[in-house]
């Protein structure tokens, strides 16, 4: 789904690309940008409380492990359906992908330290698979 499908995310972009010409335009940019920051809000909130669940206590530095294991499975879903565009589908692919890649990792009993060249791996695939289509397509033109 894209963010500009809907009128709210419609907003949220013009909002995101001028503000000034936005508030012109009619939207209402405080309502708007209020409404983002609450639903980001309630995402972090909720992603800190299933963390803080699963691991028993409440760390500052408990979600440091999951940073590149997540810029790897959203990039590696930007590359492999659209030209360098994010969005849900590919996203969730990108996690798949990661996930089963750590589980095989865990059961063929591969040290820890393997599954972070893993995730370098997968973000430098992604990155020069994402390039060589943008180059492919810019050929096509």
């Amino acid at each position: 789904m894209k963010l500009n499908r809907t009128r709210f995310g419609h907003h949220t972009q013009a909002i995101g690309s001028n503000p000034v010409a936005a508030a012109l335009s009619g939207v209402r940019v405080a309502r708007i940008t209020i409404g983002s920051f609450v639903i980001a809000s309630a995402c972090a909130a909720t992603a800190g409380i299933l963390l803080s669940a699963r691991i028993g206590s409440g760390q500052v530095t408990a979600g440091d492990g999951f940073l590149l294991s997540t810029f790897a499975a959203v990039f590696l879903g930007a590359a492999v359906l659209r030209d360098r565009e994010f969005h849900i589908i590919g996203s969730f692919i990108g996690v798949l992908f990661v996930a089963i890649g750590f589980n095989g990792l865990s059961i063929l009993g591969a040290p820890t330290h393997v599954q972070f060249f893993f995730q370098g791996g997968v973000l430098i695939i992604a990155t020069a698979l994402s390039t060589a289509t943008a180059k492919r397509n810019e050929l096509r033109r």
